[in-house]
């Protein structure tokens, strides 16, 4: 029996999820002591409160308890996959006063209990077909829908080609004024680069003169749009980013040759933008929960975001926002920087942080 009661009656303690002062604990004790194989775990103790989080939109302890029972909790789990009676109390126990802490600023008390006299542990469950079948990724080019791959290029302002020593200066602060006048002594460059792609998409693809659009700073193709364009570097005020993009690319073309050919070595990023941001900090504690050798994260002090790493493996993931970027240690094929995705997709496969990496 799972636990969690909650008291409708109540209407000035709102951010309490239940009460449970009018059970008995010896009751529970005498009705669940007598059964070998019959056993209560409840969200606190009878002279305790249950509490709701916000940020979860549940009650912290059923949270956890739904948590562990889908097999998204690594460490309520004995030998990667038997859900016991001892593993999910001893994991309640750490984790609902863990996460208590964070969603209240007043030292709030929540002891997760258990009420029964099993002889001895026994199963609740075994996820092993669960977990197996999340192990069951199908890497597909499909998920280019929400991706772009790209390339940005890092120099000095005064290196532009329409930056005139004794008639511009280098800005020292970034403004709507600044960004204009970086964006205009960079067209030779931005142009330059849309020249050369158009050229080698002329050798290397068929496409008729009808079927391929091109303008300043932009290509449009049946099966994909290639964009350059020049920004001021938000950061440092003196350096210009000049970026490239690939994006609306048909799935079709991905392991076409002629088509790898014409942006061979060309980027290093792919990007992955959703309209939802994801819950960093929860990834964080998920990563870590796996206990990974060969997964390395980083991350800042508000877990804004963070950066997953592989040993053996040129390819990282930083997560932030809306955003998650495949990055390359090398600028590689669109071909090639898939390939890399898909990698790292099958090495967290069948773990709760995969879904953040699903498109």
């Amino acid at each position: 029996m799972f636990l969690d009661s909650c008291e409708s009656g109540i209407t000035k303690i709102a951010k309490r999820r239940g009460v449970y002062a009018k059970m008995s604990e010896a009751e529970l004790d005498e009705f669940f002591g007598a059964a070998e194989y019959g056993v209560c775990f409840s969200a606190c103790k009878t002279s305790e409160s249950s509490y709701p989080s916000n940020i979860l939109k549940h009650g912290i302890w059923t949270y956890h308890l739904i948590q562990a029972l889908r097999g998204d909790a690594a460490k309520a789990l004995e030998k990667g996959h038997r859900l016991t009676a001892v593993s999910l109390q001893n994991y309640l126990s750490t984790e609902v006063p863990l996460t208590l802490r964070k969603a209240y600023s007043t030292p709030e008390v929540q002891t997760p209990w258990k009420y029964g006299g099993e002889n001895r542990d026994f199963q609740i469950a075994d996820l092993t077909e669960i977990l197996e079948k999340r192990k069951q990724v199908k890497p597909g080019y499909e998920q280019l829908k929400r991706a772009l791959l790209r390339e940005v290029e890092s120099v000095r302002v005064s290196s532009l080609s329409g930056f005139v020593k004794r008639h511009h200066h280098v800005p020292d602060y970034v403004s709507d004024r600044t960004k204009s006048f970086v964006e205009s002594i960079s067209k030779a460059e931005i142009e330059e680069r849309v020249n050369n792609v158009f050229h080698a998409i002329k050798e290397h693809l068929n496409y008729k003169h009808r079927e391929i659009l091109s303008e300043t700073g932009r290509i449009v193709t049946p099966d994909f749009e290639y964009l350059a364009f020049c920004s001021q570097d938000e950061v440092d005020p003196e350096i210009a980013l000049i970026t490239e993009e690939l994006a609306n690319i048909k799935p079709s073309i991905i392991e076409n040759e002629a088509f790898n050919e014409v942006f061979e070595n060309r980027f290093s990023q792919v990007v992955f933008e959703f309209p939802r941001e994801i819950d960093v900090s929860k990834l964080i504690d998920e990563i870590e929960d796996l206990d990974r050798e060969d997964v390395i994260i980083k991350y800042d002090h508000t877990g804004s975001w963070c950066e997953l790493s592989f040993k053996d493996s040129e390819f990282s993931l930083r997560v932030e926002g809306r955003e998650r970027t495949i990055n390359s240690d090398l600028c590689r094929s669109p071909y090639e920087l898939l390939q890399g995705f898909f990698k790292i997709q099958m090495r967290l496969a069948g773990t709760i942080a995969l879904p953040a990496l699903k498109a």
